[in-house]
C-alpha cells in the first residue's frame, strides 16, 4: 500500500455521531425470547392456540400478579411470529435468544467448510514442540491463530503512517480520547492491543483482504488460508448487518414512574398520597401492555450495512481437545472479548468441526440496573419484582445457544458470555472441537493494524531476507551473504520477538486483561444489589 494511502491511526476522539456500544460504557436494553425455531411454529393456528391454553392453565393456580392475562398471551404469541417472518430462508439466520443475537445452521456451505479444514491442517500437523496450548488450559485448548501472540506493544512496536513516516505507536491517552464515553481508565491498556487486519467489503459483500498479511498466519508458509479467511467473512457480513442494525437502533426502555421534582417532601407527599390511594382501592389491577404492532420488525430492518466500507477484524482459530486421559472441559469464564483500546463491537464464531464432543452451550448475560423507588430492606417487594435481595449480583442471564457442528454464531460484544463444561461422549476415545472466531472492530472508528505494522514474528522476517536473497540477482548484496549471517541479520531488526519472546509478552498481556476482567464485573456485570432506601 503506498504511503500516502495509509491511514493514520489512532483510538479516536469522539465522533460525530455516535459509536455502537461497547462493554466498558454502556447499558444496553431488554427484551427476550426463549427458545430457537419455536416462532416458526407460530404459523400454525392450532398449535398457537393450543400454547395459549397450555400457558393460562400453568399459572392457573398462582398468585393473581404471577398469573397471565390474554392479552399479554397474544402479545407473546404475535411477537413470536414476527420472529418467524425474520429469518432469511436463503441463509439461515435467525434471531437467537435475545436482542441483537443471531444465529444459522446453514450459512457455511460444506465445501467451504472442507477448504477452511484443509488450510488448516498445515497449522494443526506441527512438531509437537511447535504446537501453542493455551496457558492455563492443561493441554486442552490448542491456539492455531490467537491475536495474544505478537500483538502490537506501545512504544515498541514500529508502524508505517501517512506521508511514509515510520514510529513507534503511543498509547491511548484516555481523558482525551474517552473524555465523552466515561471510560474507566483500567478498561484502556497502556501495554497493549491486538493487532487486527483491515478488509475491503464490496456491494455484494464480496471481501479482499486490504492489508499485506493477517496477524498469526504465515504469509508465505499459510498463506492458502487467506482466500478461506476472506470467504468466510463474506458470510459473517449478513450476520454482522444484523447485530449492527439492532444496536444502531435499540432503545434503551425504561419506564418513568415518578416524576422528577426538586422538592423532596412533596416527592414524600405524592408517594404517600398514591400509597394510600393503592391501599383503599384494591384489589391489585395490574397494568396490561398493548397489542403487538410490528415493533420487532422495525426494530431490526437493516438500517446499517458494513458494503462498501473497510472494516478492522481480528482473527482467532483454535481446537479443543479431549482425551481419555483429559475427557473433560471445565467451561470458560464470563467475559466480554478485548478492552476498550480494540472497541470490539461484534464476534462471530463458526463451529465447524466437532467429534466424539458433547453438546454444551454459549451463555450470555448483561448488566441491569439496580431497582429503584423501594424501602430499605423491602425484601418481599424486591423478590416479587425482580427476584431479587440484598447483595445479590446486578445481572441477568439472558440465554443460551447450544454450539452444535455447523452453527454460526454473531452476538454483540455488550453482553458478557462462556461456554459452558462438556466432556467426551465416548470416553475411551479422543474428541475434538474446532471453533473459528471473528472479532469486529467498531466500523465507525480506526485503530493500528496490520495495514500500516508489519510482522513482529522474527522468523517471519529471516524467511523473507533469504528468499529475496535466493530470487535476487546473482549480483545482489544480499545473494552474496552466507545464510547464517542473513539469519544474523533477520535478528536485529527492530520491532521484531522471537517465539520465547512472544510468550513472555502473552503472559503479560494476559494478566493484564485478567484483572481488567474483574474490575468490568466489579463496576458493570456482578455490582451488588444494596437495598438501602432510595
Amino acid at each position: 500500500m503506498p504511503a500516502s494511502d495509509v491511514p493514520e491511526c489512532s483510538i479516536p476522539p469522539a465522533r460525530p455521531h455516535p459509536r455502537f456500544s461497547h462493554p466498558f460504557h454502556e447499558d444496553p436494553g431488554d427484551g427476550s425470547n426463549d427458545e430457537l425455531h419455536d416462532w416458526e411454529k407460530m404459523r400454525d393456528t392450532t398449535i398457537r392456540n393450543k400454547w395459549i391454553r397450555e400457558a393460562k392453565e400453568q399459572r392457573k393456580d398462582l398468585e393473581h400478579w404471577e398469573q397471565l392475562t390474554d392479552d399479554m398471551l397474544e402479545y407473546v404469541m404475535d411477537e413470536l411470529y414476527g420472529y418467524a417472518k425474520l429469518r432469511d430462508e436463503k441463509t439461515g439466520i435467525e434471531c437467537g435468544p435475545y436482542e441483537a443475537t443471531f444465529v444459522s445452521d446453514s450459512l457455511i456451505s460444506q465445501e467451504l467448510t472442507e477448504a477452511l479444514q484443509r488450510a488448516v491442517e498445515p497449522l494443526e500437523e506441527v512438531p509437537e514442540q511447535e504446537k501453542d496450548w493455551h496457558p492455563g488450559s492443561e493441554g486442552r485448548v490448542l491456539d492455531l491463530v490467537h491475536p495474544s501472540m505478537y500483538p502490537l506493544i506501545y512504544g515498541e512496536t514500529y508502524g508505517t503512517f501517512s506521508e511514509g513516516r515510520v514510529s513507534t505507536v503511543d498509547p491511548p491517552v484516555p481523558s482525551d480520547v474517552y473524555e465523552d464515553y466515561d471510560v474507566d481508565d483500567i478498561f484502556i491498556s497502556k501495554r497493549f492491543q491486538w493487532l487486527p487486519s483491515d478488509f475491503q467489503v464490496d456491494k455484494t459483500d464480496a471481501v479482499k483482504l486490504a492489508s499485506s498479511y493477517i496477524n498469526n498466519i504465515h504469509p508465505h508458509h499459510h498463506d492458502e488460508l487467506v482466500p478461506v479467511v476472506e470467504r468466510l467473512l463474506e458470510h459473517a457480513v449478513p450476520m454482522w448487518d444484523r447485530v449492527l442494525s439492532t444496536l444502531d437502533h435499540c432503545p434503551i426502555r425504561r419506564a418513568n414512574l415518578l416524576e422528577d421534582s426538586e422538592d423532596e417532601a412533596e416527592q414524600d407527599r405524592d408517594y404517600g398520597a398514591w400509597l394510600e390511594s393503592r391501599l383503599i382501592r384494591g384489589p391489585l389491577t395490574l397494568p396490561e401492555g398493548g397489542p403487538y404492532t410490528g415493533q420487532l420488525e422495525r426494530l431490526l430492518e437493516m438500517k446499517f450495512s458494513l458494503a462498501e466500507r473497510r472494516i478492522q477484524v481480528i482473527v482467532k482459530l483454535a481446537n479443543i481437545g479431549l482425551t481419555p486421559e483429559k475427557p473433560e472441559y471445565p467451561g470458560g469464564t464470563w467475559h466480554v472479548e478485548g478492552m476498550a483500546g480494540e472497541s470490539i463491537v461484534s464476534t462471530f464464531i463458526y463451529y465447524y468441526q466437532s467429534e466424539n464432543i458433547e453438546a454444551c452451550d454459549l451463555s450470555f448475560r448483561m448488566a441491569t440496573s439496580a431497582p429503584e423507588f423501594h424501602e430499605e430492606d423491602d425484601d418481599a417487594c424486591m423478590r416479587i419484582l425482580f427476584d431479587m435481595a440484598r447483595n445479590d449480583p446486578c445481572v441477568q442471564d439472558i440465554g443460551s445457544i447450544e454450539t452444535k457442528a455447523g452453527r454460526c454464531v454473531a452476538f454483540p460484544n455488550i453482553y458478557q458470555h462462556r461456554v459452558s463444561p462438556f466432556q467426551l461422549v465416548d470416553e475411551t476415545k479422543p474428541g475434538v472441537r474446532k471453533i473459528l472466531a471473528f472479532f469486529l472492530v467498531d466500523p465507525t472508528v480506526h485503530i493500528p493494524s496490520t495495514s500500516v505494522v508489519g510482522p513482529q514474528q522474527r522468523d517471519v522476517v529471516k524467511y523473507t531476507l533469504l528468499q529475496v536473497a535466493q530470487d535476487g540477482a546473482a549480483s545482489s548484496r544480499l545473494a552474496m551473504l552466507p545464510v547464517e549471517l542473513l539469519d544474523y541479520i533477520g535478528g536485529l531488526v527492530p520491532g521484531t520477538m522471537s517465539r520465547a519472546e512472544a510468550e513472555e509478552i502473552r503472559e503479560e498481556l494476559i494478566k493484564e486483561r485478567s484483572v481488567m476482567i474483574q474490575s468490568v464485573n466489579t463496576q458493570f456485570f456482578a455490582r451488588e444489589f444494596n437495598m438501602c432506601e432510595h
